[in-house]
């Protein structure tokens, strides 16, 4: 995002080198499976979720800019710790 802003306020063209932490590609972003069920999901994805009632939302700002679909995401549970929370009672068992 950062060489993208970077190259539309440039007022010559401009050569940008990309560097990455890890061997691995995709920055945070990782798609592992649950160990209890054969489903795989994205971690490390927050940016994914829709900030902009809070504020600016760059990202989502940058996604409607290329033309990307937007599309709603919802669920009425999580998985952790290999348990299902899906409601209080979830939270308090595992919790306290």
């Amino acid at each position: 995002m950062t060489a993208f802003r970077l190259e539309q306020i440039s007022e010559a063209p401009i050569e940008i080198t990309i560097f990455e932490a890890s061997e691995r590609t995709g920055g945070k972003i990782i798609t592992p499976s649950f160990q209890s069920a054969s489903v795989r999901y994205e971690a490390g994805a927050a940016e994914f979720y829709d900030y902009s009632h809070f504020g600016e939302d760059p990202l989502k700002q940058l996604i409607q800019e290329l033309g990307l679909p937007i599309c709603s995401m919802g669920g009425s549970a999580c998985i952790l710790n290999d348990q299902v929370i899906a409601n209080l009672d979830d939270v308090a068992m595992q919790f306290g």
